[in-house]
């Protein structure tokens, strides 16, 4: 099953966001938004915990007639 995963919002992204917060001159809220909404509709990263929640959802009985789809998690990126 396939994931696609656009923005997580992680330690590891802080100094793309800096950069780009000290090249356009914005503060870093701003900068997170404009790193985000370039790629994707949603305006929010995704928290590591939405995914591990949902691969419980997919480890779950609740799940257990989903086969063969793909699910992304991409902030409507795909749907675009």
């Amino acid at each position: 099953m396939p994931f696609v995963l656009v923005w997580v919002d992680t330690p590891l992204i802080n100094n793309q966001i800096k950069d780009i917060a000290q090249k356009e001159q914005v503060d870093f809220e701003q900068a997170k938004y404009n790193l985000v909404t370039a790629k994707q509709p949603l305006p929010e990263m995704m928290n590591p915990r939405q995914i591990g929640e949902f691969i419980l959802f997919l480890c779950s009985d609740s799940a257990r007639s989903i086969t063969g789809s793909a699910l992304p998690m991409d902030g409507a990126w795909t749907a675009q």
